[in-house]
């Protein structure tokens, strides 16, 4: 629910009505989506978690080498991060697209040919993917799990073959975080700070591919499961007894999963509003007319006017100088001092 009611913070105006829209309902409403799709559909529960072949642990690190590609050895195509990001790009439009900054190091590569709809049959997804609805909802769903940092890490089963021990009571590692903490929390901050964190965050989002910005949110993910929750855990005995959490673990942890929860709203608005954007510009496309988008290489023609104006106006300027030398009666001798005062 937090997860939400951050997202639909950020999303204003007539923004909040085309998401309810695209999504049937406001982001807030889906907190306990995902285990109602799981009870319908068990085969679902594998896209909550990253999985590779070799498994990664912490000393190796994330994917081959910290580098993840979905090409079911970093990064199985059927787990998290791979899921998200295919469903996301069934819903953009190629104009749209070559608006974004090009991947330095595309998360995959589509092989010739490829039919999404084969995707869907050999995976046995045509429960989840039965409708578009259907399709964004779990988009908004993988994001909000891709903040659960245990959801990166298979070891330990994620977490649940761990036992901690927190003030007298005992639970799994994994329940302790995505059950316990959320209801230690304080209240998000208020709207105000919120925008001015959302849009300093922004500014580095938009200049990334989609593909790519998943994966980094991912490398993020698998950096804080290893050194944000298990770096001091003492798990030397986690076969045979608890392992306690202390007062100082706990609001650290618990500081790490506010920011966590407000990272993820903010997140998902920011994708939310995307997926918007691409809708938009597939209707005026359709019209014959064009459209840009937030990543619209605008900023990088500034830069190129810039540069061709460093050159260029130096170069007018000495050129009116002549002339108003000529005008004015001195001829090329005016030219001349205009030119060695430059």
């Amino acid at each position: 629910a937090r997860i939400g009611s951050v997202a639909q913070l950020h999303l204003k105006g007539k923004h909040r009505d085309q998401a309810r829209t695209m999504l049937k309902g406001d982001p807030v409403e889906f907190a306990h989506w995902e285990q109602q799709m799981t009870a319908k559909q068990p085969e679902t529960a594998a896209l909550h978690w990253h999985r590779q072949d070799p498994e990664w642990t912490c000393a190796s690190g994330i994917g081959s080498g910290g580098k993840i590609h979905c090409d079911n050895k970093e990064a199985a195509d059927d787990s998290i991060l791979c899921v998200l990001t295919f469903t996301f790009h069934k819903y953009t439009h190629d104009a749209a697209l070559r608006e974004y900054p090009k991947a330095k190091d595309p998360l995959w590569h589509v092989p010739p040919g490829f039919q999404w709809h084969n995707y869907i049959q050999d995976h046995h997804f045509e429960g989840l993917f039965s409708s578009a609805v259907a399709e964004l909802r779990w988009v908004v769903t993988l994001l909000g799990d891709m903040h659960q940092p245990l959801h990166w890490l298979r070891q330990y089963d994620y977490g649940r073959e761990v036992k901690v021990r927190f003030r007298g009571k005992q639970y799994t590692l994994l329940s302790f975080w995505e059950d316990f903490l959320p209801t230690q929390l304080e209240p998000p901050p208020p709207q105000v700070e919120l925008d001015k964190s959302y849009s300093s965050r922004i500014a580095s989002w938009v200049r990334v591919a989609p593909g790519e910005l998943f994966r980094s949110w991912a490398q993020e993910g698998a950096e804080l499961v290893c050194h944000g929750i298990y770096n001091g855990l003492d798990l030397s005995n986690v076969s045979t007894s608890p392992v306690e959490i202390s007062e100082g673990v706990y609001q650290s942890w618990r500081s790490l999963q506010q920011e966590l929860l407000v990272k993820a709203g903010q997140r998902t608005a920011f994708v939310l509003l995307d997926l918007l954007e691409h809708r938009r510009h597939k209707e005026k496309h359709s019209q014959g007319r064009g459209a840009s988008t937030r990543h619209s290489k605008h900023g990088a023609n500034f830069g190129t006017n810039l540069a061709i104006a460093a050159l260029v106006v130096p170069s007018l300027l000495l050129a009116f100088r002549w002339h108003e030398g000529w005008a004015g009666g001195g001829g090329m001798s005016s030219f001349r001092g205009a030119a060695k005062k430059s």
